[in-house]
């Protein structure tokens, strides 16, 4: 019966912590715009790679897709989170998320019926744009 109740005091609590960091995190993003419009991107661009990731299914498409998506997410995650403990963060890290930010709104359309055809196994495109069946990694 203590594991139950002590299960229901976290219960309660983890709310009340994440409520009180995203109390934080509001007050420094009005304190300082510029790290708020920065933490906004850096969440866009994780959003857009967990989107990403749940698209991809990982018996038909390629590791490397995975692999690109989740490394996007983990850069997107590190600059948030020097952002929101109100770290330094060096202009390379800022072009870095504005890159990925613009690949995935460059790339959008070709994901608006699920996964491009470029991130299955055995569909690589040729020269022409054309899909080659044959090759598969």
């Amino acid at each position: 019966m203590d594991a139950l109740i002590n299960l229901g005091a976290i219960a309660v609590q983890v709310p009340l912590v994440a409520l009180q960091l995203l109390a934080r995190l509001v007050a420094a993003a009005l304190a300082d715009p510029l790290r708020a419009g920065g933490m906004a991107v850096c969440a866009v661009v994780l959003l857009a790679c967990v989107c990403r990731i749940n698209l991809l299914q990982f018996r038909v498409s390629r590791s490397a897709w995975f692999c690109v998506y989740l490394l996007f997410a983990v850069y997107a995650l590190g600059v948030l989170l020097d952002l929101a403990r109100a770290r330094g963060v060096d202009w390379y890290e800022g072009a870095g998320i504005g890159g990925v930010l613009l690949y995935m709104v460059l790339t959008r359309d070709l994901w608006r019926g699920g996964p491009d055809p470029e991130t299955t196994r055995g569909e690589l495109r040729n020269a022409d744009g054309s899909l080659d069946k044959e090759s598969a990694l």
